[in-house]
Protein backbone atom coordinates (compact mmCIF):
# COMPACT_ATOMS: atom_id res chain seq x y z
CA UNK A 1 0.00 0.00 0.00
CA UNK A 2 1.31 3.52 -0.87
CA UNK A 3 0.56 7.03 0.59
CA UNK A 4 -1.20 9.54 -1.04
CA UNK A 5 2.20 11.19 -1.37
CA UNK A 6 3.90 8.62 -2.86
CA UNK A 7 1.19 7.92 -5.87
CA UNK A 8 2.50 8.27 -9.59
CA UNK A 9 0.24 10.87 -11.02
CA UNK A 10 1.51 10.35 -14.52
CA UNK A 11 -1.64 7.71 -14.57
CA UNK A 12 -3.84 9.32 -13.01
CA UNK A 13 -6.75 10.96 -15.53
CA UNK A 14 -7.87 14.66 -15.14
CA UNK A 15 -10.48 13.40 -13.27
CA UNK A 16 -8.33 11.27 -11.16
CA UNK A 17 -5.93 14.11 -10.10
CA UNK A 18 -9.23 16.13 -8.89
CA UNK A 19 -9.99 13.22 -6.67
CA UNK A 20 -6.46 13.24 -5.41
CA UNK A 21 -6.53 17.06 -4.63
CA UNK A 22 -9.61 16.59 -2.74
CA UNK A 23 -7.93 13.70 -0.68
CA UNK A 24 -5.19 15.68 0.04
CA UNK A 25 -6.53 18.74 1.14
CA UNK A 26 -8.97 16.89 3.21
CA UNK A 27 -6.99 13.93 4.36
CA UNK A 28 -8.28 14.60 8.42
CA UNK A 29 -11.84 13.65 7.40
CA UNK A 30 -11.33 11.24 4.73
CA UNK A 31 -11.82 8.33 8.00
CA UNK A 32 -15.66 8.62 7.86
CA UNK A 33 -16.54 10.03 4.46
CA UNK A 34 -18.14 7.81 1.58
CA UNK A 35 -17.07 7.45 -2.15
CA UNK A 36 -21.25 9.08 -2.08
CA UNK A 37 -19.92 11.77 -0.62
CA UNK A 38 -16.74 12.74 -2.22
CA UNK A 39 -18.81 12.22 -5.55
CA UNK A 40 -20.93 14.94 -4.43
CA UNK A 41 -17.84 17.38 -3.43
CA UNK A 42 -15.68 16.89 -6.50
CA UNK A 43 -18.22 16.44 -9.20
CA UNK A 44 -16.50 13.45 -9.94
CA UNK A 45 -18.56 10.00 -11.05
CA UNK A 46 -18.84 7.15 -8.34
CA UNK A 47 -17.52 5.18 -11.14
CA UNK A 48 -14.73 7.15 -11.58
CA UNK A 49 -13.97 7.27 -8.28
CA UNK A 50 -14.37 3.54 -7.62
CA UNK A 51 -11.78 3.06 -10.23
CA UNK A 52 -9.31 5.53 -8.89
CA UNK A 53 -9.32 3.13 -5.45
CA UNK A 54 -7.56 0.55 -7.56
CA UNK A 55 -5.22 2.94 -9.47
CA UNK A 56 -3.79 3.52 -6.31
CA UNK A 57 -3.35 0.06 -4.99
CA UNK A 58 -7.02 -0.28 -3.07
CA UNK A 59 -9.72 -2.44 -2.92
CA UNK A 60 -12.33 -0.01 -2.22
CA UNK A 61 -12.63 3.11 -0.21
CA UNK A 62 -12.97 0.88 3.13
CA UNK A 63 -9.69 -0.48 2.15
CA UNK A 64 -8.29 2.75 1.85
CA UNK A 65 -9.78 3.70 5.19
CA UNK A 66 -8.46 1.19 7.36
CA UNK A 67 -5.02 2.11 5.99
CA UNK A 68 -4.96 5.34 6.90
CA UNK A 69 -6.08 4.49 10.03
CA UNK A 70 -3.13 2.48 10.81
CA UNK A 71 -0.83 4.73 8.92
CA UNK A 72 -1.25 7.65 11.21
CA UNK A 73 0.17 7.45 14.64
CA UNK A 74 -0.06 11.41 16.16
CA UNK A 75 -3.59 11.49 16.55
CA UNK A 76 -6.57 9.84 18.63
CA UNK A 77 -6.79 7.41 15.48
CA UNK A 78 -3.35 5.78 16.84
CA UNK A 79 -5.31 4.24 19.70
CA UNK A 80 -8.36 2.41 17.44
CA UNK A 81 -5.20 0.36 15.83
CA UNK A 82 -4.88 -2.49 18.04
CA UNK A 83 -8.47 -2.74 18.47
CA UNK A 84 -9.13 -3.66 15.02
CA UNK A 85 -6.26 -5.75 14.67
CA UNK A 86 -7.46 -7.58 17.20
CA UNK A 87 -10.82 -8.16 15.46
CA UNK A 88 -10.94 -11.85 14.01
CA UNK A 89 -13.66 -11.91 11.76
CA UNK A 90 -13.96 -8.77 10.01
CA UNK A 91 -17.17 -6.94 9.90
CA UNK A 92 -17.03 -3.72 7.30
CA UNK A 93 -20.19 -2.32 9.35
CA UNK A 94 -18.45 -2.92 12.64
CA UNK A 95 -15.14 -1.00 10.88
CA UNK A 96 -17.58 1.80 10.18
CA UNK A 97 -18.64 2.06 13.67
CA UNK A 98 -15.36 2.58 15.06
CA UNK A 99 -13.71 5.13 12.20
CA UNK A 100 -17.73 6.94 12.74
CA UNK A 101 -16.56 7.18 16.54
CA UNK A 102 -12.93 7.99 16.01
CA UNK A 103 -14.94 11.23 13.64
CA UNK A 104 -16.73 12.09 16.77
CA UNK A 105 -13.76 12.64 18.79
CA UNK A 106 -11.15 14.07 16.49
CA UNK A 107 -14.26 17.09 15.63
CA UNK A 108 -15.07 17.05 19.32
CA UNK A 109 -11.30 18.34 20.10
CA UNK A 110 -11.11 20.87 17.15
CA UNK A 111 -14.02 22.76 19.07
CA UNK A 112 -13.38 21.76 22.77
CA UNK A 113 -12.26 24.51 24.86
CA UNK A 114 -10.03 22.79 27.75
CA UNK A 115 -10.42 26.02 30.01
CA UNK A 116 -14.04 25.16 30.23
CA UNK A 117 -13.40 21.54 31.48
CA UNK A 118 -11.08 23.15 33.94
CA UNK A 119 -13.58 25.66 35.10
CA UNK A 120 -16.39 23.15 35.14
CA UNK A 121 -14.02 20.69 37.58
CA UNK A 122 -13.39 24.18 39.81
CA UNK A 123 -17.19 24.98 40.13
CA UNK A 124 -18.08 21.02 41.01
CA UNK A 125 -15.35 21.29 43.61
CA UNK A 126 -16.73 24.78 45.14
CA UNK A 127 -20.67 23.90 45.33
CA UNK A 128 -21.80 21.72 47.84
CA UNK A 129 -24.88 21.24 46.42
CA UNK A 130 -25.08 20.06 42.93
CA UNK A 131 -28.49 19.47 41.12
CA UNK A 132 -28.10 17.09 37.57
CA UNK A 133 -30.72 17.13 34.79
CA UNK A 134 -29.80 14.23 32.25
CA UNK A 135 -32.73 12.74 29.79
CA UNK A 136 -32.14 9.69 27.26
CA UNK A 137 -28.66 8.53 26.64
CA UNK A 138 -27.15 11.27 28.56
CA UNK A 139 -28.54 9.84 31.94
CA UNK A 140 -26.77 7.50 31.53
CA UNK A 141 -23.09 9.34 31.37
CA UNK A 142 -24.85 11.11 34.25
CA UNK A 143 -25.13 8.25 36.33
CA UNK A 144 -21.21 6.93 35.45
CA UNK A 145 -20.19 10.47 36.32
CA UNK A 146 -22.44 10.31 39.67
CA UNK A 147 -21.03 7.28 40.05
CA UNK A 148 -17.54 8.13 39.60
CA UNK A 149 -17.69 11.18 41.76
CA UNK A 150 -19.28 9.71 44.83
CA UNK A 151 -15.74 8.18 45.60
CA UNK A 152 -14.28 11.86 46.21
CA UNK A 153 -17.51 12.87 48.09
CA UNK A 154 -19.20 14.57 45.41
CA UNK A 155 -22.82 14.01 45.70
CA UNK A 156 -25.74 14.83 42.81
CA UNK A 157 -29.20 15.41 42.86
CA UNK A 158 -31.02 14.17 39.89
CA UNK A 159 -33.78 16.33 38.23
CA UNK A 160 -36.78 14.63 37.37
CA UNK A 161 -38.53 15.75 34.24
CA UNK A 162 -42.28 17.11 33.49
CA UNK A 163 -44.07 18.57 36.30
CA UNK A 164 -42.01 17.12 39.03
CA UNK A 165 -38.81 19.65 37.63
CA UNK A 166 -40.70 22.24 39.77
CA UNK A 167 -40.33 20.21 43.29
CA UNK A 168 -36.38 20.80 42.39
CA UNK A 169 -36.61 24.80 41.09
CA UNK A 170 -38.00 25.54 44.28
CA UNK A 171 -35.02 24.59 46.07
CA UNK A 172 -32.41 25.40 44.04
CA UNK A 173 -30.71 29.09 45.14
CA UNK A 174 -27.92 31.38 43.94
CA UNK A 175 -25.25 29.45 45.81
CA UNK A 176 -25.90 26.07 43.84
CA UNK A 177 -24.50 24.52 41.08
CA UNK A 178 -26.78 22.82 38.16
CA UNK A 179 -25.25 20.73 35.45
CA UNK A 180 -27.70 20.13 32.04
CA UNK A 181 -27.16 17.71 29.16
CA UNK A 182 -28.81 18.93 26.20
CA UNK A 183 -28.18 16.96 23.29
CA UNK A 184 -29.77 17.20 19.92
CA UNK A 185 -32.59 19.24 20.56
CA UNK A 186 -33.33 22.01 23.62
CA UNK A 187 -36.01 20.37 25.82
CA UNK A 188 -39.02 22.70 27.88
CA UNK A 189 -37.46 21.54 31.12
CA UNK A 190 -34.10 22.84 29.97
CA UNK A 191 -35.68 26.25 28.86
CA UNK A 192 -37.37 26.51 32.07
CA UNK A 193 -33.88 25.90 33.76
CA UNK A 194 -32.56 28.71 31.64
CA UNK A 195 -35.01 30.96 32.45
CA UNK A 196 -34.90 30.19 36.60
CA UNK A 197 -30.84 31.24 36.07
CA UNK A 198 -31.79 34.10 34.35
CA UNK A 199 -33.90 35.22 37.28
CA UNK A 200 -31.86 32.98 40.27
CA UNK A 201 -28.15 33.00 38.78
CA UNK A 202 -27.00 29.70 40.34
CA UNK A 203 -24.00 28.68 39.11
CA UNK A 204 -24.50 26.33 35.28
CA UNK A 205 -22.69 24.01 33.07
CA UNK A 206 -23.90 22.43 29.92
CA UNK A 207 -22.77 19.35 27.93
CA UNK A 208 -24.33 19.80 24.85
CA UNK A 209 -23.42 18.72 20.64
CA UNK A 210 -25.65 21.82 20.43
CA UNK A 211 -23.97 25.44 18.82
CA UNK A 212 -27.02 27.67 18.16
CA UNK A 213 -29.35 28.98 20.54
CA UNK A 214 -26.56 31.03 22.03
CA UNK A 215 -26.30 28.19 24.91
CA UNK A 216 -22.30 29.55 25.72
CA UNK A 217 -23.97 32.69 26.36
CA UNK A 218 -26.34 31.01 28.90
CA UNK A 219 -23.78 28.87 31.45
CA UNK A 220 -20.69 29.38 33.37
CA UNK A 221 -19.31 26.50 31.67
CA UNK A 222 -20.26 25.53 27.83
CA UNK A 223 -18.82 22.07 27.31
CA UNK A 224 -19.00 20.88 23.70
CA UNK A 225 -19.50 17.26 22.04
CA UNK A 226 -19.79 16.18 18.10
CA UNK A 227 -22.05 13.18 18.40
CA UNK A 228 -22.35 13.02 14.47
CA UNK A 229 -24.51 14.81 11.57
CA UNK A 230 -28.40 15.15 12.30
CA UNK A 231 -29.16 12.12 10.07
CA UNK A 232 -26.89 10.18 11.16
CA UNK A 233 -26.84 7.56 14.47
CA UNK A 234 -25.78 9.73 17.75
CA UNK A 235 -22.38 7.99 19.20
CA UNK A 236 -22.16 8.91 22.45
CA UNK A 237 -18.70 7.88 22.65
CA UNK A 238 -17.23 11.46 22.82
CA UNK A 239 -19.29 12.99 25.22
CA UNK A 240 -18.40 10.24 27.69
CA UNK A 241 -15.08 10.53 26.56
CA UNK A 242 -15.33 14.67 27.73
CA UNK A 243 -17.04 13.31 30.95
CA UNK A 244 -14.02 11.26 31.97
CA UNK A 245 -11.54 14.28 31.23
CA UNK A 246 -13.59 15.92 33.87
CA UNK A 247 -13.36 13.26 35.98
CA UNK A 248 -10.00 12.86 35.98
CA UNK A 249 -9.31 16.81 35.86
CA UNK A 250 -11.62 17.08 39.62
CA UNK A 251 -9.83 14.11 41.23
CA UNK A 252 -6.20 15.81 40.24
CA UNK A 253 -8.03 18.93 41.83
CA UNK A 254 -9.65 17.44 44.43
CA UNK A 255 -7.43 18.28 48.14
CA UNK A 256 -9.44 14.99 49.49
CA UNK A 257 -10.16 12.87 46.69
CA UNK A 258 -6.80 10.50 48.21
CA UNK A 259 -8.80 10.44 51.32
CA UNK A 260 -11.68 9.50 49.90
CA UNK A 261 -10.46 6.45 47.87
CA UNK A 262 -8.21 5.22 50.95
CA UNK A 263 -11.18 5.33 53.00
CA UNK A 264 -13.06 3.25 50.39
CA UNK A 265 -10.21 1.25 50.34
CA UNK A 266 -10.28 0.64 53.83
CA UNK A 267 -14.30 -0.22 54.03
CA UNK A 268 -14.06 -2.24 51.60
CA UNK A 269 -11.08 -4.53 53.07
CA UNK A 270 -13.36 -4.05 56.70
CA UNK A 271 -16.18 -6.01 54.73
CA UNK A 272 -14.82 -8.26 52.35
CA UNK A 273 -15.67 -11.32 54.20
CA UNK A 274 -19.67 -9.87 53.72
CA UNK A 275 -19.82 -8.58 50.40
CA UNK A 276 -17.17 -10.47 47.96
CA UNK A 277 -16.99 -8.40 44.79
Amino acid sequence: MIGLDEIDKTKLSKNDHIVLDYLLKNERQLYCESSDEISKKTGISNATISRFWKKIGYTNIKDFQKHMVEKVESTPLSKIKNTLQEIKKRDEDLDGVFIKNIKTIEKTLELLDYNKIDLAADLILLHRKIYVFATDASLGIANIMEYRLRRLGIEFILISGGSSIYEYLININKEDLVIVFCYSRLLSEISIILNEKENIDFSLIIFTDILSHSLHEKCDAFIYSYRGEQAEYHSMVAPMSVVDCLIIKIAMKSEVSVRHLEKLNQLRAQYQGLIKR
